[in-house]
């Protein structure tokens, strides 16, 4: 279940959507206020890279203790580098594609390889949500930030968008332009593991933006 938009009603289990649904209106009042409160909420304290936390199930109802070791590190610092014509547009591509390799070098870990893209019926213990992808998205922003592998943007708050929107109930991990001070959406959850992230302006995905 990789983004709270909703498939085919005739397919989905409808019992985790009430859940969700019931969640989403209890959290309204009470959304997390920076990237480590996300964290924290989830019971997860300071990551890096030796020792993190990813989530396994929906609503991160699962974790796993997992690493990055420091060939697979380099390879996330080799993709995050920058050209000599450097610009916040191509640091958030390469954010985007970031997060996939990090997906894929997380996932065998942690069981997580197979996750398909969106929200499945009877999901596996292995399968995620948004707000799965929500946290451990954001992990991976915070560990790209705090080793200094973003010139132009900086972690933000999750986001979330829902029925005050006229959508389906949806979370998603965000970065801000430190320059432009304008949000955007880091979103994975429209895709398989591994896949590169939806990155998009935070305007454009509350009016329910999915990849085509």
């Amino acid at each position: 279940m990789r983004t709270c938009v909703v498939p085919e009603f005739s397919t989905i289990d409808k019992y985790y959507w009430i859940l969700l649904l019931l969640l989403f209106l209890f959290a309204a009042g009470c959304a997390a206020k920076s990237p480590e409160d996300l964290l924290s909420r989830h019971g997860i304290a300071h990551q890096n890279l030796t020792k993190l936390s990813a989530c396994v199930s929906y609503a991160c109802r699962h974790k796993e203790i997992t690493y990055i070791t420091e060939e697979e590190w380099a390879e996330v610092v080799e993709v995050m580098g920058a050209d000599k014509e450097d610009s916040a547009s191509k640091e958030r591509k390469r954010i985007g594609v970031s997060i996939g390799l990090l997906e894929r070098i997380i996932g065998p870990k942690v069981g997580t390889a197979q996750n398909k893209g969106r929200n499945h019926d009877s999901p596996g213990k292995r399968q995620l949500d948004c707000i799965a992808d929500t946290v451990n998205t954001t992990t991976y922003l915070l560990l790209m930030a705090n080793n200094g592998l973003m010139n132009f943007h900086e972690v933000a708050a999750p986001v979330k968008r829902g029925l005050l929107n006229f959508n389906f109930p949806h979370h998603s991990a965000a970065i801000k332009d430190t320059h432009a001070h304008i949000v955007y959406v880091v979103d994975p959850w429209f895709h398989d593991n591994g896949h590169p992230a939806e990155v998009v302006p935070l305007e454009l995905w509350m009016t329910g933006y999915k990849p085509d």
